[in-house]
């Protein structure tokens, strides 16, 4: 579910850590607003009404946060364009937004803010590395776009344009899992040992 989650906004958006950033931040608003809204629904006994209230208040919130991207950044908001009416889908993806209480156990705020945890650090990590390969630069988002700075010891090639293409952001976020499966297994094998 995290790979899924992670290509639905990584592929299509462009290859500069700035935009994947916002995207990050969107992903976290609706995450946060969404189980919000889902531990007051449930406080409140709506279960009967949860699925379509979240639905619409999630949309309200991607909505809400569009305009509030186009408030500080119209051009970081026209750049990204309806990629970030994908935010609810990775939401949904590394959440249990929608599913019902007796689908997970432990308390549903935490287990949610840790996923998104977890998709946020690996986003950045996948999309500072794109960056690095195909620009060999580091992005950030300003109210007048996004800055771009360039590591001076870095000369690149036509051949590492690769990694800005959805080729490449699908190759690079394997290798990255890929290192994180075998990273997890590592010390699978040494809990075990112990």
């Amino acid at each position: 579910m995290f790979t899924t989650a992670i290509l639905c906004f990584i592929v299509p958006l462009p290859s500069r850590f700035a935009y994947t950033l916002v995207m990050l931040l969107a992903i976290n608003f609706i995450m946060l607003t969404g189980t919000t809204l889902k531990v007051f629904i449930g406080k409140l006994n709506l279960q009967n009404l949860e699925p379509l209230l979240l639905i619409v208040f999630i949309i309200s919130m991607t909505i809400l946060f569009k305009q509030l991207l186009i408030l500080f950044s119209p051009i970081i908001a026209f750049t990204i364009g309806f990629v970030i009416y994908l935010a609810p889908a990775s939401a949904f993806l590394n959440g249990h937004i929608l599913e019902p209480k007796e689908k997970y156990t432990g308390n549903i705020f935490s287990i949610n803010m840790r996923n998104a945890g977890i998709i946020s650090a690996i986003a950045s990590i996948v999309s500072i590395i794109r960056e690095f390969l195909a620009y060999g630069s580091f992005s950030l988002p300003f109210r007048d776009g996004i800055h771009i700075y360039k590591y001076p010891f870095v000369k690149t090639t036509t051949l590492s344009f690769f990694f800005s293409t959805i080729s490449g952001a699908f190759v690079l976020t394997g290798l990255v899992f890929a290192f994180f499966v075998f990273i997890n297994r590592k010390i699978e094998i040494a809990r075990r040992k112990d």
